[in-house]
This record gives C-alpha cells, sequence and structure tokens, in this order.
C-alpha cells in the first residue's frame, strides 16, 4: 500500500480537481499528451498492484507496525483479520480493480470529468476497505464546543 497504491491513487487523485483559492478557481486536469500519459502510468500500476493485493499469504507489511490509535488494528491485528476471511479483502481488492479499469478507459478518451468520477469511486473503495480491515472499530474524539463571536 504505502509503496505502490497509495502513491498512484494519491497521483490520480490529483491529476484532476477544482481548486478554489483567494486568487481564483483552478481547473486542474491533464492537459498535454505527456500529462495524460503520466497519469495512465499510474492508472496501469495501480491495475497491476491489485493482482499483488490478492497474493495467496502476502503479508500485510514488510514489518510490523502498532495500531495508531483505540479502534485501529496493528499490522499482526489485521493479518489475523485476513486469515480469517481472505476472500472479503480479496473483493475489495477486486473491486478497486474495476474502478481502476474504468479510469483507465477515461484516461484513454481523455475524460477528465470521467476520470474524477472515477477517482471518487476510487475513494469509496479504499476507504470501505480501510474501515472494514484497518480501523473497524475507530474510536474518534469528540470535538470541543467552540463558541463564535
Amino acid at each position: 500500500m504505502e509503496s505502490q497504491i497509495d502513491p498512484d491513487a494519491d497521483f490520480i487523485w490529483g491529476s484532476v480537481g477544482t481548486i478554489i483559492t483567494a486568487a481564483g478557481v483552478d481547473e486542474r486536469q491533464p492537459h498535454t499528451d505527456e500529462e495524460w500519459q503520466e497519469v495512465r502510468r499510474k492508472v496501469v500500476a495501480l491495475i497491476e498492484a491489485t493482482n499483488l493485493l490478492i497474493i495467496p499469504g502476502r503479508r500485510v507489511a514488510s514489518e510490523e507496525f502498532a495500531s495508531a490509535g483505540p479502534g485501529v488494528l496493528s499490522s499482526a491485528e489485521i493479518e489475523r483479520k485476513l486469515a480469517g476471511d481472505r476472500a472479503d479483502f480479496n473483493h475489495f481488492a477486486l473491486a478497486l480493480r474495476q474502478v481502476a479499469v474504468q479510469e483507465l478507459a477515461a484516461v484513454e478518451r481523455k475524460d477528465a470529468a470521467a476520470l474524477s468520477h472515477d477517482g471518487e469511486a476510487m475513494d469509496g473503495v479504499c476507504e470501505a476497505c480501510h474501515v472494514a480491515n484497518w480501523y473497524p472499530h475507530e474510536i474518534i474524539p469528540q470535538l470541543p464546543d467552540v463558541k463564535s463571536d
């Protein structure tokens, strides 16, 4: 995840979007053939990375990591969870592949709107998998009451 899927997904998400600042609106999207080709490379790498996710017996991390907070699983806990229901995790990986294939089609058409839409779907797949397998019982602290003037 950290070495391939996250950087590729972040690049894809960052390749399209609307940024609103005090200076105005910036519609971000690839414009040149080279920019579209770079997005295509990242999408293809993401598609291929889903094959790595479903390799039987594949470890969650090369080095164990601790829980990042209440309700967030450590790497050892994630390993045990996946060992108990690998098919569920594989379903998420295959859903990610399906969305990435849709993104590839959008890139081939140079359709920034479709790439953005599919990027939202990719975010949904990623977050659903993380909630199910990484932080299924995360405890989010309650925000303090803030009085406005």
